[in-house]
C-alpha cells in the first residue's frame, strides 16, 4: 500500500467514527424502546434493533443520558482557532472556528467547525473531518455533502458545549 492509499484509508476510518458518533447522537430512543418491546419482530424491525444495539454496545452505553454522557468526553480538546474571541463584551465577539481534536499521534483527527455569532450563542455554518499524520498539514478527509449535513448536530453539540452557560 502506498503512502496516498494509506491516507485515503486514514480519511474513511476518521470519517467513519464521526458518523458512529453523529448516529449516537441522533438515535431515536423511543423507537429503539418500541422495538425491544416487540414480541415477533418483522424482519426490517429485528434489523433496525439489531443495529441500534451494535451501536450502543460499540460505544458502551445503555440510555440516552449514558449517550450525552459518552458524547460529552469524546473530544480530547475543543479550541477556538481564529477571530476575536470575548465572551464578557456585549454583543459577545465569537470565534470564526473551532477545532475539536478526536484522536491524537499519526494519525490524528478532527472536527473543523466554522462558526458565526448568533443571537443566542454560536451558529454552525459547515463542518470538516480533517486528518493529519506527524509532519504533515491537516487535510479534509471528505467533501461529501450528504456526509458533511450528517455531522452537522455533532458539530454543534460539541461546539456549543463551549459557549454555554
Amino acid at each position: 500500500m502506498n503512502a496516498e492509499q494509506e491516507l485515503e484509508q486514514v480519511k474513511k476510518g476518521a470519517v467513519d467514527v464521526c458518523r458512529r458518533y453523529a448516529a449516537l447522537l441522533a438515535l431515536n430512543w423511543q423507537r429503539l424502546e418500541e422495538l425491544r418491546e416487540i414480541e415477533f419482530p418483522t424482519e426490517q424491525e429485528s434489523f433496525e434493533k439489531e443495529e441500534m444495539e451494535e451501536l450502543l454496545g460499540d460505544c458502551g452505553v445503555t440510555d440516552e443520558q449514558e449517550a450525552l454522557d459518552y458524547l460529552s468526553n469524546v473530544p480530547l480538546d475543543i479550541t477556538c482557532n481564529s477571530g476575536n474571541v470575548s465572551l464578557s463584551d456585549w454583543p459577545p465577539r465569537y470565534p470564526d472556528s473551532v477545532a475539536v481534536l478526536l484522536a491524537t499521534g499519526g494519525p490524528a483527527y478532527r472536527l473543523w467547525v466554522d462558526v458565526t455569532g448568533g443571537k443566542f450563542g454560536v451558529d454552525v455554518d459547515r463542518v470538516r473531518v480533517q486528518v493529519q499524520d506527524w509532519g504533515t498539514p491537516w487535510v479534509d478527509a471528505t467533501f461529501d455533502p450528504d456526509i458533511l449535513a450528517d455531522l452537522l448536530p455533532l458539530a454543534e453539540f460539541w461546539t456549543c458545549a463551549l459557549f454555554a452557560d
